[in-house]
């Protein structure tokens, strides 16, 4: 299973948190409170530790050495190693999430007698993952938001002339939040370690970007997720401007283009462009939005944050 495939299907939905300035971590301390939104899946509930040099993360038998997360970086296309160096934890995390999840499906399969001879990891994981995630149908109130944020697409047609359209899409973002959830809690039951002086290396790196940048500047962001030659992110230009004009000193508006910062974007859990996150001048992130935003609709929200 692919560092890039287990991005795409499984670990790519994170609500970042605030990102304050940290010290160095205590040992056994809670990784999501020693380090506020370093880990965003699997390792949010992983405990710091010292461990045999050269190991970076240990969970019952599974381990993983830093030379593994060098060698995963190694397969990325050239142009995506400089930022996947300056973001190995967010390597070290999706490949924790693969070896772990593994991990989980085969013991349930012994446990229960399950044969799987033949199965890949990624049938095992997806077998696991159906049973112990069932899905939900969406509710009535969610294909109604489901349909405002993106009305501008159904022209004059009615929410109840497009539900069993918007259906499909909104069970398959249930099915993916729901898992995304369940990834995030495992070190609650189940013991993770990482390496403390290798965490807080990482930390380091991994803050050296625009967004976290301007989230440690004390004033509420607007981050909009695009690309060039995208419809609806040529839609958002003009309001992108006129924001920063007006709020200039009071709020920070970025535009990140997906396509030259993809790590970015995936750290950040952009599956769909444009997509823009608001943060508050502590940094936690408020809300977030794919699709097109008015104007009216993103000065609502900075006042939302005390911003006039």
């Amino acid at each position: 299973m692919t560092f890039s495939r287990i991005l795409a299907q499984m670990l790519l939905s994170a609500c970042m948190a605030a990102l304050p300035d940290v010290g160095v971590a205590d040992e056994g301390t809670v990784l999501q409170e020693a380090y506020p939104g370093l880990a965003t899946n699997v390792l949010q509930h992983a405990r710091t530790a010292s461990l045999p040099e050269g190991l970076v993360l240990k969970s019952g038998d599974y381990e993983i050495a830093v030379n593994e997360v060098r060698a995963e970086v190694a397969k990325a296309p050239e142009r995506l190693r400089p930022m996947l160096e300056k973001s190995a934890f967010f390597v070290l995390e999706n490949m924790a999430g693969v070896g772990i999840l593994r991990s989980l499906a085969r013991e349930d399969a012994a446990k229960n007698g399950a044969d799987i001879s033949g199965k890949t990891d990624e049938e095992l994981i997806f077998s696991y993952l159906e049973k112990a995630v069932p899905p939900s149908e969406p509710t009535e109130e969610e294909i109604a938001a489901f349909y405002e944020s993106y009305r501008m697409y159904f022209g004059d047609a009615k929410v109840e002339d497009v539900t069993d359209i918007i259906l499909p899409t909104l069970r398959e973002e249930k099915r993916r939040s729901a898992i995304n959830d369940y990834v995030r809690s495992i070190g609650t039951r189940v013991p993770i370690l990482v390496c403390a002086a290798w965490v807080k290396e990482q930390d380091a790196l991994m803050r050296d970007n625009p967004v976290d940048k301007a989230r440690a500047a004390g004033i509420p962001i607007i981050v909009d997720f695009g690309a060039l030659g995208c419809f609806a992110c040529k839609q958002m230009e003009p309001v992108l401007e006129a924001l920063r004009k007006k709020y200039e000193n009071k709020a920070q508006v970025l535009f990140i283009n997906v396509n030259e910062e993809p790590i970015l974007a995936a750290r950040y859990g952009v599956t769909g462009i444009p997509t823009q996150i608001f943060f508050d001048k502590d940094g936690k992130e408020t809300r977030r939005h794919t699709g097109v935003l008015s104007m009216q609709e993103m000065e609502a929200e900075l006042k939302a944050m005390g911003i006039q």
